[in-house]
């Protein structure tokens, strides 16, 4: 299984938004975000994707409660772990 990992993206959208979609179109899988999102809306640069999102806040986190909220919506295809996370894809 291809995974796309980014981090410290700081929601500088455009640039995080044209990395996870060329992973996608070179057969990634799933996008691990290893931190620094900062503003909720971010996320949805990357919920527009189609991929399953598994993301962490890093030391540069904005809301969190709001990044919580938009990763529970119903058939949202976005983790949100918190400070940190233990992940298991494709029995990995």
């Amino acid at each position: 299984m291809k995974v796309c990992i980014v981090s410290d993206s700081h929601d500088h959208r455009p640039l995080l938004l044209a990395a996870v979609s060329a992973a996608r179109d070179e057969g990634a899988e799933a996008v691990f975000h290893c931190g620094d999102i900062v503003a909720p809306s971010t996320l949805g640069v990357l919920k527009s994707l189609g991929l399953p999102v598994h993301a962490i806040q890093g030391n540069n986190a904005g809301d969190l409660f709001a990044m919580a909220q938009i990763a529970s919506k119903p058939a949202n295809r976005i983790t949100f772990y918190g400070q940190d996370a233990a992940i298991e894809l494709a029995g990995q």
